[in-house]
């Protein structure tokens, strides 16, 4: 992530760490969205949230479609060229806060279809090995 991104970002929160990390097999994908100037505000104001240790509907906020969901976030963007993105996470609480962002989708429906919820579990089960 670029630093920019964090100037400016105050938290209210002295004792919360947040450390956000990419899934390797998509990395590129995820960078391609973080670094979209058209998502930059956006993202100001999810990283707001993160750092905040809040859920907001709009912005940051778990999608827990089952009980193999769990920790399941999603940062939400929408952009005029491209449409309704989420960037798909997954929280750990090992120490401190980690969110890895796993995957970007682009959501088309209100609700959340099979295929959206099938990726939900499927995440909601990953594990990743942190070197604190």
């Amino acid at each position: 992530m670029k630093k920019e991104w964090f100037e400016g970002i105050r938290s209210s929160c002295e004792a919360e760490k947040v450390l956000l990390y990419y899934d390797h097999e998509n990395e590129e994908e995820i960078k391609e969205v973080f670094e979209n100037p058209e998502f930059k505000k956006k993202l100001r104001v999810i990283l707001y949230y993160v750092l905040n240790g809040q859920y907001e509907e709009d912005h940051y906020c778990h999608e827990e479609v089952s009980e193999k969901a769990k920790g399941v976030t999603a940062m939400k963007l929408k952009g005029k060229k491209y449409g309704n993105i989420r960037v798909i996470c997954r929280e750990f609480f090992q120490n401190n806060k980690k969110i890895v962002a796993v995957s970007v989708v682009e959501k088309k429906t209100q609700k959340v279809n099979k295929k959206l919820k099938e990726l939900y579990e499927r995440i909601g089960g990953y594990e990743y090995e942190f070197k604190d």
